[in-house]
């Protein structure tokens, strides 16, 4: 593929890519609860629960602190309601729309008001998720996806998709047991992405209650993003000149090997099913060291955006899609005919592009991290 074809597809990428990262104001109810964090472990928080129990009129609603994203939330507004550090209660806080509360008698006192609502300042103080970001980004799914989808054409995990196709292909089978064949492969991938992004995003979402815990972890990954998109660049003229093997960022040669062997030896199995499952689980964990390049910083992006586990959940699985759809597509490709070789060849032509695109998107990615981290 020539240089210029490549430019032209990292700047259609591109222009996908700023919509998905364009400023979105925060939309404010025009009254909410008041959140009231606890620790469900504390004696004189559950006192303070069972008297709202009593007082069921009083808008409260309730963020039990452990879990580790209402932890950060708690400093949050602490530092939202300018709250001296002084004075901050790791146990228990009521935020009321006009004042933070702590202490046990304090709480009491304002619920025994019963009926209270909170009153929503044009600030969004009331909301606990309004506001939290940094007002001029907001993490968008579609920008999870293409993230995930650029992954997938990397040529660590396209070169991977390439020789499962292979294989299929040498091994004969039919039309639909290839089918059936690639969506088990793509399942065991798709899973273990899926449970390592969650285990890195939880451990990464756990040290967000320190500020400069964690704006230290954004400024190094996003550091580390804009130097992956440095050695991509070289890595797509490299590519470009037709120096294929001074590409820089690919997968070790001793994990290249180990790979092959597990394709290999699994897809001759007598049982294949749990077989080819099994190598999609092991290829995905051996592949991280190239294909973790762009999912570290995605799952940084993901954790420095306010909201509920559950929706860091569902970039989880965007991701994951994303990132199997080149696999499902060379899947249908083998079912249907098209000899590997000539998929071979096409994956060796779009080296180029894909290591400019690559090189966008770790530039997007460290300069979203940077901003988040030094705002």
């Amino acid at each position: 593929m020539r240089p210029g074809a490549g430019s032209i597809l990292a700047g259609i990428l591109l222009l996908l890519l700023l919509p998905a990262l364009l400023p979105v104001k925060p939309a404010l109810a025009a009254a909410v609860q008041c959140p009231m964090l606890f620790h469900s472990i504390c004696n004189r928080c559950r006192q303070v629960l069972d008297y709202l129990d009593a007082h069921p009129d009083a808008a409260v609603t309730r963020y039990n602190l452990q879990e580790p994203e209402n932890t950060a939330l708690l400093f949050k507004m602490y530092r939202r309601y300018k709250v001296p550090v002084a004075e901050w209660d790791g146990s228990m806080a009521l935020f009321t729309g006009e004042a933070c509360i702590t202490g046990e008698e304090k709480i009491k006192a304002w619920i025994s008001k019963a009926g209270r609502a909170c009153k929503t300042q044009a600030s969004g103080k009331g909301d606990p998720y309004a506001g939290s970001a940094p007002p001029s980004l907001s993490l968008r799914l579609s920008a999870v996806a293409l993230a995930g989808l650029a992954d997938g054409i990397n040529p660590c995990a396209f070169a991977t998709f390439l020789l499962f196709a292979s294989y299929l292909t040498l091994a004969g089978r039919g039309r639909r047991e290839t089918l059936i064949v690639g969506l088990i492969f793509a399942s065991g991938v798709f899973l273990a992405y899926l449970g390592i992004g969650w285990s890195v995003f939880r451990a990464i979402r756990a040290y967000a209650f320190d500020n400069s815990l964690g704006r230290t972890l954004n400024i190094i990954i996003g550091s580390l993003s804009l130097a992956a998109a440095l050695y991509s660049f070289k890595d797509y003229r490299a590519a470009a000149g037709g120096r294929t093997g001074d590409i820089v960022l690919k997968l070790p040669k001793p994990l290249q090997c180990l790979k092959q062997r597990v394709l290999r030896n699994q897809l001759k199995r007598v049982y294949v099913v749990p077989a080819v499952f099994l190598a999609g689980l092991v290829v995905s964990l051996l592949e991280l060291v190239c294909t973790g390049q762009i999912y570290l910083p995605t799952l940084a992006m993901i954790a420095s955006t306010p909201g509920k586990a559950n929706s860091a959940l569902g970039y989880l699985l965007f991701y994951g899609a994303a990132f199997v759809t080149p696999l499902l597509i060379l899947t249908l490709l083998v079912s249907l005919g098209i000899p590997a070789l000539r998929m071979a060849d096409w994956g060796r032509k779009a080296v180029p592009a894909s290591k400019l695109i690559l090189a966008t998107i770790f530039l997007l990615m460290g300069l979203w991290l940077l901003f988040v981290s030094l705002y």
